[in-house]
């Protein structure tokens, strides 16, 4: 997606009209149908509906607000992919804020090295990872509080920020398109990873986008087996899927096995897998014993999957489409539309023009040249 010409790569494709936050956007799918399933655990079994996403975050957006976190705050989520992903994010957007994921497998001094760049009011961890957390908020000196969801160990549970009422659970927050949504981090600029701010509408830009070239919609079910710490994981397991009501099933650890068994389960349409998965999938026979027929679309990213690899690995899932993503932190990704070639490069998103040029993460005056920069509808810096 980064050229070093001095002509940009522009895409055919036609430029989505503009959305709204991710919040609006699934608090009305909510409301046209409570009682749809909105996000499942592949593992436990554990259930929410719609309705039950737009309460809990409603919610745990007033729990929040009554710990003093708004407009302008920044929350660190250390999780694995869990049916809470999405009532965090939708709670802490619904509170006026915005978060910062963090790898739950990271140590305390690399969560310490990031959390010093983004310095957040309040850190949200699963249990295991709830003491690397708090260990790079101490060694980050940025003094913040952690509510853990699973095992406290003498933390905050998260479910006691659940204990009040929330306002109208299908009312969205009045949330501008400029306002900071998320700052995940990069090194795809090189170097150690850096923070990377994305608003809400990048995010419903990026959505618009793999909505589209993957065919999602209200009756599909998407399997998110890559982790929503990463952009790949954010957009085609998060962002996506709800902002057109589609059900995400969650994968906390992405093992082979379990994801052929979830998508048998689960009766998946759309599954976003890591390259490993991908790779293990095209040498592993036992794939023939699930019932994988609903499956119709596979997405990966974050390494390349060579073209005879990805090829196979269609085959063994009786899919028709397996696409590779492409695109970095900065600009979010995309994959090759679906009905189109895949070969595997993919095409330019929607009004990018990626060009080898000054980064526009840091002010021009202290930008050094190399940097490279991608502008367009996902990427409005």
């Amino acid at each position: 997606m980064i050229t070093d010409s001095p002509r940009p790569i522009r895409s055919s494709l036609p430029a989505p009209p503009p959305q709204p936050s991710l919040v609006a956007q699934a608090l009305r799918n909510a409301a046209a149908d409570v009682g749809w399933p909105a996000v499942v655990d592949g593992v436990t079994g554990e259930r929410l509906s719609r309705g039950d996403l737009a309460e809990r975050s409603a919610s745990l957006a007033t729990g929040l607000t009554g710990r003093g976190i708004g407009r302008g705050d920044i929350v660190a989520v250390a999780m694995p992919n869990l049916v809470w992903w999405p009532v965090v994010a939708l709670a802490i957007w619904r509170a006026g804020a915005a978060i910062a994921p963090l790898n739950p497998a990271w140590t305390d001094a690399e969560m310490g090295r990031v959390l010093a760049l983004v310095r957040p009011r309040l850190g949200v961890a699963f249990g295991p990872a709830a003491a690397s957390l708090k260990g790079g908020l101490d060694a980050a000196a940025v003094d913040a509080d952690v509510v853990v969801h699973g095992e406290p160990q003498h933390a905050t549970p998260l479910k006691r920020l659940l204990a009040g009422a929330g306002d109208d659970p299908y009312t969205p927050p009045q949330l501008a398109a400029d306002d900071l949504a998320m700052l995940p981090f990069s090194s795809g600029l090189g170097g150690l990873p850096k923070a990377v701010r994305l608003t809400h509408g990048n995010l419903s830009a990026a959505a618009a986008q793999v909505v589209a070239s993957l065919a999602l919609d209200d009756r599909s079910v998407a399997l998110a087996a890559a982790g929503v710490f990463n952009a790949m994981g954010m957009v085609s397991s998060l962002c996506g899927p709800l902002s057109v009501g589609a059900e995400i099933v969650t994968l906390p650890v992405p093992r082979t096995e379990p994801i052929l068994e979830s998508i048998a389960s689960h009766r998946v349409t759309h599954a976003t897998l890591p390259p490993t998965v991908v790779a293990e999938i095209a040498a592993d026979p036992r794939t023939a014993r699930h019932d994988i027929s609903h499956l119709e679309f596979v997405v990966t990213g974050g390494a390349h999957v060579p073209k005879a690899q990805q090829q196979r690995a269609g085959e063994r899932l009786r899919c028709r489409s397996v696409r590779q993503a492409y695109g970095m932190t900065e600009a979010l990704v995309i994959s090759g539309p679906r009905g189109e070639p895949s070969d595997p490069v993919t095409v330019a998103g929607w009004r990018r023009a990626p060009r080898r040029a000054w980064s526009t993460l840091r002010p021009a005056t202290t930008s050094r040249p190399g940097d490279r920069a991608s502008s367009g509808s996902a990427d409005r810096r």
